[in-house]
């Protein structure tokens, strides 16, 4: 069976309109306001941080996920079980 050029570029452009159209692979823009913290702080003192996040979407199964975050001379580690994240939902 021979497949003539055009007709691949038939199957191509359907599978692109197809895919485009698809509500599984549209992702939601996401704002991370500030984009970077800077905490100074000695051992013991508890600071506190803001990270707003807005999407272009609606967001379900939100999950937050913390990492241990080093030093700016990579010299201390601040373990993610240190870090509380309390997450809190606004309808705007």
């Amino acid at each position: 069976m021979k497949i003539r050029h055009f007709d691949i570029l038939k199957i191509i452009f359907l599978s692109l309109v197809i895919l485009a159209e698809s509500p599984a692979l549209a992702e939601a823009e996401v704002v991370t306001n500030p984009k970077a913290i800077t905490i100074n702080a000695t051992r013991g003192e508890n600071i506190t941080r803001t990270i707003t996040l807005r999407t272009s979407e609606k967001v379900s199964n939100l999950k937050v996920v913390t990492l241990d975050l080093l030093s700016a001379n990579n010299s201390s580690v601040l373990p993610a079980r240190t870090i509380n994240k309390l997450i809190s939902q606004s309808h705007r």
